[in-house]
């Protein structure tokens, strides 16, 4: 919210200004917000900068390499073509960003005049990035501590996740108390969901577009794969654009966007990476209320923390 606000002012001063982030779909979504500003994720401006001086960018079997290195080295090769092309740079997901991206993004800046503003989370770091931001941005962060995105009954959810829970505050309205679903099998689990689904929109008449179902797992590991018809439902990766249609896709993916409700699956016993820092990451998306279905298999510290702060449904 506040990256938007400051891009705006920005450019309503005359600035030319760059808005970048790491994933795809929150870059998509802030470049409908500000139509009139550059808006891209890191790696598509590495792309996009490379093609308009007309570089050939080489495919590598390393993905992480092509990443991680390839493409910041390929921006930076084409800023000694193109020269600074920006006079304001704001990063949101800064904790997301690899130093061979900082300085690629630093090349890109008008550097007499330049302004630059990172927005960043370390309790979502995903990546394994945050490195050391010491030569770009020098002066002390300025620490956001109020959580105005979720209701306090979400809050206290997401807080006991957070590394330091006792420097956020909400003021948000008491809310809704998050639902905790258990689930046995792969199959009661997707009867479950389309059950929760039928009751909010049928029942409760939330619109299918506020509402998200996020996994740990991507597409080859998920039961919620592209497609699948849950009753009269069916699953899509992108915000629904028909009838019906659920968005369901990666709690990675979701990072950074926001809906009215979230349901959160397939807390399962493989779910062992980074699990803190997901479900951080997973159950801040949801605004006014939060749902879990957690497996009985699931590991007991993270089930355990879920139990704490919502209403267990049987």
């Amino acid at each position: 919210m506040l990256a938007v606000e400051k891009a705006r002012q920005l450019h309503e001063q005359g600035f030319n200004v760059l808005l970048t982030c790491f994933n795809l779909a929150l870059a998509e979504d802030l470049a409908k917000r500000l139509p009139d500003i550059t808006v891209l994720h890191f790696h598509g401006l590495c792309r996009e900068v490379a093609k308009e001086v007309g570089f050939t960018i080489q495919s590598v079997s390393d993905q992480q390499k092509y990443y991680d290195e390839t493409l910041p080295e390929m921006l930076l090769k084409a800023v000694d073509e193109t020269g600074p092309m920006f006079d304001a740079i704001i990063v949101d997901e800064g904790q997301d960003f690899l130093e061979t991206y900082w300085v690629a993004l630093a090349s890109l800046l008008n550097e007499k005049e330049g302004i630059f503003y990172v927005f960043y989370d370390d309790n979502q770091n995903l990546y394994g990035g945050g490195e050391s931001l010491k030569g770009i941005v020098n002066e002390e962060p300025f620490l956001l501590t109020e959580n105005c995105r979720n209701t306090k009954a979400i809050h206290k959810v997401v807080s006991a996740f957070y590394s330091d829970r006792k420097r956020i505050g909400c003021k948000g309205p008491e809310g809704r108390t998050p639902e905790l679903h258990e689930y046995k099998d792969s199959a009661e689990l997707l009867k479950g969901v389309q059950s929760v689904l039928n009751k909010l929109v049928n029942e409760e008449h939330v619109a299918a577009e506020e509402i998200v179902i996020l996994t740990p797992y991507a597409q080859e590991k998920t039961s919620f794969k592209i497609g699948t018809r849950l009753g009269n439902f069916t699953l899509s990766d992108l915000p629904p654009q028909r009838r019906n249609e659920i968005q369901a896709t990666t709690i990675h993916k979701f990072k950074g966007l926001e809906r009215k409700v979230v349901i959160i699956t397939e807390v399962d016993d493989k779910f062992r990476y980074n699990p803190e820092t997901l479900m951080y990451v997973g159950s801040s998306r949801a605004r006014t209320h939060l749902i879990f279905f957690v497996a009985q298999n699931a590991p007991t510290e993270i089930k355990s923390q879920i139990e704490a702060d919502c209403k267990p449904t049987r």
